[in-house]
């Protein structure tokens, strides 16, 4: 299996802004017809600590036959997910009843996430650093209320 890191645009890259999705691709090739293979990525630290494994779990593929021939996976990290730093990946391919692995390329490459001071993403306009691999943007949701049974005497004050 080949693989390579992709922004956005298709462009073959390595250094991502933390707002910016990352594709992963992988390439290979089957030989034998019929084989159900469930294509993975698996996304490690700098010291090879597992951050992530995500496989092939797409209906239209996961129960299917391959025929022989070239096949192309990806899968998209979207954006404001994860925190800045350097990552690692590998990726394989497996059947998984029984269990057999196909392919294994080991930890073979590599994608750095920038942060960018911007108030779209989770950073926000915090003045400190986040901790973690990941730093997701999520939506929340506030509500206010002047009727509230706890505003003990706060009633008005969105604090």
């Amino acid at each position: 299996a080949m693989v390579r890191v992709l922004n956005d645009e298709g462009t073959e890259t390595q250094d991502f802004d933390i707002r910016k999705p990352i594709t992963l691709e992988m390439k290979y090739w089957v030989y034998e017809e019929g084989a159900i293979l469930r294509p993975q990525f698996q996304v490690f630290d700098e010291k090879l600590n597992t951050v992530f494994v995500s496989i092939d779990s797409a209906e239209d593929w996961r129960e299917t036959g391959r025929k022989t021939g070239e096949y192309v996976s990806r899968v998209t990290i979207p954006g404001n997910l994860l925190g800045p730093r350097n990552f690692i990946f590998g990726a394989s391919v497996y059947s998984h009843r029984p269990l057999i692995k196909h392919a294994r390329t080991g930890e073979v490459a590599s994608f750095k996430i920038n942060d960018v001071v911007d108030i779209e993403t989770a950073q926000s306009d915090y003045p400190r650093h986040l901790p973690g691999d990941f730093r997701p943007l999520l939506p929340w949701n506030t509500e206010f209320s002047t009727h509230s049974e706890n505003a003990g005497g706060r009633e008005g004050k969105d604090e």
